[in-house]
């Protein structure tokens, strides 16, 4: 016991308990299901990233096009923590254009389970950030493709997409065609496609000969829009909403087990302080 002698901070005549409390290190964990058993009791999280993806399943074309399933896109995604038993707390993350990733062979900002890498928006609620890496729209009609001088069966248009996309040797998804780099085919029979800055890329199977006129007209006709889902030349940085941050900030971790999940199965990572064992 110590008796306060007005020394840091201590007030004179009060009686102070002093013991060692637990050594506390910083921890990070990833995974779409994260299990913690070594976390301190009702601590701050120390960071919480959110990450997404986009799935498309089939071999896109005009005739069969393939649409693509985002995380997040009913406009919410939820992510909870509890203590897998009876408590537990819940944070509901705003994601109007849902929360896309393309699947990328490198240079991804996060690698999940399988060894795959994603280029992907991200909800950094430590810095209180939603980062932009992707972006898609949609293409109604107002094809006006033309031959490219350099690859026989190859077409482009400039100025057909809005977004400024990276150059045509990244990875890009679209309902009606495969990615290829720069939209050059492989000698398959698929269409494949391609972005880069405003302009987008595509050629036809290489068993079919089709004039530009012809592929025009093919895509001109189609009843529902062309969407393509490419990455940004640039990545796009707005802050989060203060409900956001500040329910972020009110969550706790819980001992003997914290159970961090999301209602979207996305990839996280988690920064908590962990209790060190003594050794």
């Amino acid at each position: 016991m110590i008796i306060g002698m007005g020394y840091i901070g201590l007030d004179p005549g009060r009686l102070y308990r002093m013991h060692r409390g637990p050594k506390l290190i910083d921890a990070v964990v990833t995974g779409t299901d994260i299990t913690i058993k070594d976390a301190a009791e009702g601590r701050a999280f120390k960071g919480l990233r959110v990450f997404g993806r986009t799935d498309q399943k089939g071999t896109p074309s005009p005739e069969t096009p393939q649409e693509m399933e985002t995380a997040g896109e009913s406009g919410n995604l939820g992510v909870a923590v509890s203590d897998g038993a009876d408590r537990s707390q819940s944070l509901t993350l705003s994601t109007p254009n849902g929360l896309p990733g393309i699947p990328v062979s490198s240079g991804g900002n996060y690698t999940d389970a399988k060894g795959q890498q994603w280029v992907c928006d991200e909800i950094d609620l430590g810095r209180g950030k939603y980062v932009q890496r992707v972006a898609a729209e949609s293409i109604s009609g107002g094809w006006k493709l033309v031959d490219t001088s350099d690859v026989p069966g190859r077409f482009i248009q400039n100025n057909r997409v809005s977004n400024a996309y990276a150059n045509g040797g990244k990875t890009a998804l679209c309902t009606i065609a495969a990615w290829t780099n720069y939209g050059v085919s492989k000698g398959d029979n698929r269409y494949v496609f391609a972005v880069s800055g405003t302009a987008f890329y595509i050629s036809p199977p290489s068993d079919v000969s089709m004039t530009a006129d012809e592929l025009n007209a093919k895509l001109n006709a189609l009843k529902d829009p062309v969407v393509i889902l490419g990455q940004l030349a640039a990545p796009i940085e707005r802050g989060l909403t203060p409900e956001e941050i500040a329910a972020y900030k009110a969550l706790r971790t819980y001992i003997p087990t914290t159970v961090v999940s999301n209602d979207a199965r996305v990839w996280m990572e988690v920064g908590y302080e962990a209790e060190r064992k003594e050794t």
